[in-house]
């Protein structure tokens, strides 16, 4: 009965290390998403560096589109297999 318990323990932990990393990853997307890519964009534009703020912008933003276009597809598609 111990051993059993041992091995549920063990697989819980791996599983929760897991969903930390998952967690973390999730986290740090969306700090830099939300905090640091708009606090360097207006930076660059407050030191004069719109020559690097404009492309950085622009390619930021053509893949966000992309991405989200495909996401809404699969979206689409597990909405319809429910």
């Amino acid at each position: 009965m111990i051993t059993l318990f041992t091995i549920f323990m063990i697989a819980f932990f791996f599983k929760m290390i897991g969903f930390a990393f998952r967690m973390a990853w999730g986290l740090t997307k969306v700090f830099f998403g939300i905090i640091i890519l708009p606090v360097v964009l207006i930076g660059l534009v407050v030191f004069g560096l719109i020559r690097f703020a404009f492309p950085i912008l622009l390619i930021v933003s053509i893949v966000m589109l992309i991405k989200s276009a495909f996401s809404d597809e699969e979206d689409a598609e597990a909405v319809e297999l429910r």
